[in-house]
């Protein structure tokens, strides 16, 4: 990409921006109202069709800023990928570096680890779902599916189907675990988690708990062919671009929360009365200890922004992982603690196992003392009893 190019392309997002200032919040809030042109509003209710009843729930003024966030991200985004571009363009190391990102390989005992945690994981995280999907099925009156689910059958399982599509997952799950047809098996446990997660989110009720776990389960199968390709040629390496595009999405998942408290509450994120209403809101007895002390007010927000922002480092410089690993741990803890939001453990924090270096910590381990000379006088045990 040229730099006329370029600076082209960026005049025309500054002309999307004054343009949406001077006239496309008129028409969003047109549209808030139902009285948008024929056009804009069919293609409104097409991409938000909850408008109609959400509307009904919050003031106008909440959706102009959703709006706002839409039309601000979207032009945030595409400068910056135009300027990457540009910057690949004139600095041919970028592509250098870009490339060894990409193909730098990884140990397959590695991933034989990875595999083994990460469908254990989904196992634990999913072994509950059964008895929600099936308490649900008495509340069907209230289920509105998600676009994934409309092309299925109307309306919701019943438990029989449901107890099949759980017990397909957990088998899936425990087939991959033990590397039994593992890329096939991994690939249905990630269509069948995010099957079953779409019935658990076609109530009215959705959040992120499962987004990491998802977002690594549909790369995994790829993973896992390489290992196999790799295991057939008796490479003690394999081909690792599905786990940096899984270590990829997660540091870019922590990243976009970082943004998101910064592009909606700007520096008012970082006043104490900010985080002081949202512990009043949850009224956790730690939070409330808390709320009295203005300083911790501004630091512990600080601290989690702080985190969430520089959280992506690690996919490019996995040493920070033992800094930034335990912080989120401290992270997601302190959040259940101070908000009552989420657990101490829970599949964010699972998702970490991406970032560990199992060969090595393994190494450290055999290397240990301790450990060295307990295996010592195990296999001179196993000796003399032969």
């Amino acid at each position: 990409m040229r730099t006329k190019t370029l600076i082209i392309f960026l005049l025309l997002l500054a002309g999307l921006l004054a343009g949406y200032a001077a006239w496309g919040r008129t028409l969003a809030a047109a549209a808030v109202a139902g009285t948008a042109p024929e056009w804009l509003q069919g293609l409104v209710n097409a991409v938000y069709p909850r408008l109609a009843v959400e509307k009904h729930r919050f003031e106008a003024a909440f959706f102009l800023r959703k709006a706002d966030q839409v039309v601000l991200r979207f032009a945030l985004v595409a400068g910056l990928l135009a300027t990457g571009r540009y910057l690949l363009g004139r600095r041919p190391g970028l592509w250098v570096y870009g490339h060894a990102f990409w193909n730098r390989p990884v140990p397959v005992g590695r991933v034989r680890v990875l595999q083994i945690l990460f469908y254990a994981a989904l196992l634990f995280f999913s072994h509950e779902w059964y008895a929600e999907l099936a308490s649900r099925h008495g509340a069907a009156v209230f289920y509105k599916p998600l676009p994934l689910l409309r092309p299925l059958p109307a309306g919701f399982p019943p438990p029989p189907v449901l107890a099949l599509l759980c017990g397909s997952l957990w088998a899936t799950c425990g087939l991959a675990m033990l590397g039994r047809w593992a890329v096939w098996s991994g690939g249905l446990a990630a269509g069948l988690f995010v099957l079953l997660q779409a019935w658990l989110y076609s109530f009215e009720k959705m959040d992120h708990t499962y987004a990491l776990l998802t977002y690594a389960a549909l790369p995994m199968p790829w993973l896992l062919a390489e290992r196999q390709r790799a295991v057939r040629e008796g490479q003690p390496l394999q081909a690792a671009w599905p786990l940096r595009l899984v270590q990829l999405v997660i540091g870019l998942v922590y990243l976009q929360t970082g943004l998101e408290k910064l592009l909606i509450g700007g520096p008012a994120w970082l006043h104490p009365e900010t985080f002081r209403n949202y512990l009043y809101l949850h009224q956790a007895p730690l939070g409330m200890w808390v709320a009295g002390s203005d300083g911790l007010c501004v630091l512990l927000p600080a601290l989690a922004l702080g985190f969430e922002l520089g959280f992506v480092l690690i996919v490019f410089r996995p040493a920070w992982a033992w800094v930034f690993l335990p912080a989120g741990v401290l992270f997601h803890a302190g959040t259940y603690l101070l908000l009552g939001v989420g657990w101490y453990f829970n599949g964010w924090i699972a998702t970490y196992i991406f970032f560990i270096p199992w060969e090595k910590l393994g190494a450290y381990l055999v290397g240990f003392p301790g450990f060295t000379q307990r295996r010592k006088e195990g296999t001179q045990r196993a000796q003399r009893k032969r």
